[in-house]
């Protein structure tokens, strides 16, 4: 849970104060249970009995964007730094804030703020990529990966997004960093896909059948048969096989409309016609269905 430690205010009175602990303590209790309603009633009577009492603010700033009061929230949060401006947990807390709101242009501009006095912290830095990312901002976000994985060089989400860029920036296939992040989490379907076409861009054609065939392992996936059909007919040029895949694929359902496209309309087609008669079969069929 998020009951930090602050530095507290000074106390009113000694029986005002024990009153204020006592709701709390129940605070927390009820956030333990998962009870945010009661919780947020125990923190808001807390903070009531002593405005300084900081820990019962900070946890019902929380407990009210995660009731989806997000202004309520923020505005706690704001109030707090009034009190610590250089106080990095709140405005954390208040760049969450502004994400759970929608308002991503508030939040990466505190999640900035923490940076320009902690260039190194790391949920920070990855709370920018996530932002970034979220957008598919690659190109401001590859700067922000490069330092994320500077700090941890074994993160699955690092090396996974890092290869997602490389190649939406054209820097490389990104098959390094998928390799990394599949063996950080291995059997991982996304990545097996992502690395199984980074393979395709790199020519490397055998890994890529590989890859597809670790992933098939997992389930006949529609769109992974396709994709292994595509490889076997317009790169290995080997027909039997490719025309054998490409029929499990249509059977199974797949009928990604630009990737069957990509298929017709590609140029020097060993064997276009038997292949474009099983694509015909195929459509006909789920026609009259």
């Amino acid at each position: 849970m998020f009951f930090l430690l602050f530095t507290t205010g000074c106390r009113t009175s000694p029986s005002i104060s024990e009153l204020a602990d006592v709701y709390y303590n129940l605070g927390n209790a009820y956030s333990e249970l998962g009870r945010s309603e009661d919780a947020g009633a125990a923190y808001r009577r807390a903070f009531a009995l002593e405005p300084d009492f900081i820990k019962a603010a900070y946890n019902l700033g929380r407990v009210d964007i995660e009731a989806g009061k997000y202004n309520e929230g923020i505005d706690i949060f704001q109030t707090l730094l009034k009190k610590d401006k250089g106080n990095t947990v709140v405005k954390e807390a208040l760049a969450w804030g502004y994400y759970r709101k929608g308002d991503k242009k508030k939040s990466l501009e505190w999640y900035k703020d923490i940076l320009s006095s902690d260039a190194y912290n790391k949920s920070v830095l990855r709370n920018i990529c996530v932002l970034l990312i979220s957008d598919e901002n690659y190109t401001d976000a590859y700067s922000y990966l490069k330092k994320l994985r500077e700090l941890d060089p074994d993160d699955f989400f690092t090396d996974k997004q890092l290869g997602i860029a490389e190649s939406k920036l054209g820097i490389s296939s990104g098959a390094v960093w998928f390799e990394q992040a599949e063996k950080e989490n291995p059997g991982d379907k996304d990545v097996l896909s992502l690395l199984a076409a980074a393979y395709v861009v790199d020519k490397n054609y055998s890994k890529a059948l590989e890859t597809y065939d670790l992933l098939l392992k997992k389930g006949k996936d529609p769109e992974t048969l396709f994709n292994k059909a595509f490889v076997l007919l317009t790169k290995v040029e080997d027909y039997d096989k490719g025309l054998k895949v490409l029929r499990e694929a249509l059977s199974g359902g797949f009928n990604g409309q630009g990737k069957l496209k990509k298929l017709r309309d590609y140029p020097d087609l060993l064997y276009r016609e038997r292949i474009l008669k099983v694509l015909d079969e195929y459509k006909t069929a789920a026609t009259e269905k």
